[in-house]
């Protein structure tokens, strides 16, 4: 009798536990840059792959003052968090940024540590730039 009060009682518990985790509020997300979500100091970035991800080409880029020129025009512009946090799939351009061989921050021009954002035509404009100048050609959808 007394392990079917207990095992009772385990499942009112988990019934209660469950039942309650829909009364969690949705995390509140603000705007960023790209200077925020860097863990660390940005300028301490000296190694950059640039991915095509139309065709997967990658470039490394380890020129520091090309690296940090860049970075110094892409860290302030703020980002709005996109409404829509659903999952996507696919896209044109990703950046890794490092400190010697430490992967530190990847990101896409609406994608950052898993957060969605809305189009941001001058963080977008200045990434595909950058890509074209790496990369020696033009990427599709550009104006």
């Amino acid at each position: 009798m007394r392990t079917i009060v207990v095992c009772l009682f385990f499942l009112l518990a988990i019934g209660c536990e469950a039942g309650s985790s829909g009364n969690k509020k949705p995390v509140q997300l603000g705007t960023t840059t790209l200077e925020n979500e860097y863990p660390g100091d940005i300028s301490n970035v000296d190694k950059m792959e640039l991915v095509d991800g139309s065709s997967g080409e990658k470039i490394r880029i380890e020129d520091k003052g090309i690296i940090q020129e860049w970075l110094r025009q892409m860290k302030d512009i703020e980002l709005a968090p996109d409404d829509n946090q659903e999952g996507r799939v696919g896209y044109l351009f990703r950046t890794i940024l490092y400190e010697g061989d430490m992967k530190k921050l990847e990101f896409l021009p609406d994608e950052m540590k898993q957060v969605y954002y809305e189009h941001n035509e001058q963080f977008e404009g200045l990434i595909r730039r950058f890509f074209e100048e790496q990369f020696g050609r033009t990427f599709p959808g550009g104006a």
